[in-house]
């Protein structure tokens, strides 16, 4: 688990996911037994051809109110903004802002439910490191 024992924190990772397939779902496995702080966490993409740099929340989810302490729980978003991946002009990344000061408030992971089929897509290889079959990773 990923935690911050002082102040609050912010914790990214990349996402690889196929040109083409479509998001319906983020799911954030956290903990926040913590009644002084929450965690919140969003998908995002970013312009890497026009307005280089430019981001725009796809999903978010949060813990809940910071008097709150659900314990290990998962937050989700299946409202997703933009939900068709297009790898040849943005990059994609989660993150997620740790509050508190102990190891009681954290994160866990992040998985992306999706569907994609190459042939609707219009692709006629997988890209590299990405599964030829058609399917779901939800």
């Amino acid at each position: 688990m990923l935690y911050h024992t002082g102040g609050s924190d912010l914790y990214r990772c990349n996402l690889d996911i196929p040109t083409g397939a479509t998001v319906n779902v983020v799911r954030w496995s956290v903990n926040d037994t913590n009644n002084a702080a929450a965690v919140s966490c969003a998908v995002w993409r970013t312009n890497m051809v026009t307005n280089v740099g430019t981001e725009v929340r796809m999903a978010t989810a949060n813990s809940g109110a910071a008097t709150l302490t659900p314990g290990q729980i998962q937050i989700s978003d299946s409202s997703v903004a933009y939900p068709t991946i297009d790898r040849k002009n943005y990059s994609y990344f989660a993150q997620c802002s740790l509050g508190g000061t102990t190891t009681s408030t954290g994160l866990y992971g992040v998985t992306v439910g999706y569907d994609y089929n190459p042939t609707l897509s219009g692709a006629t290889t997988a890209e590299p490191g990405q599964p030829s079959e058609v399917g779901s990773t939800d």
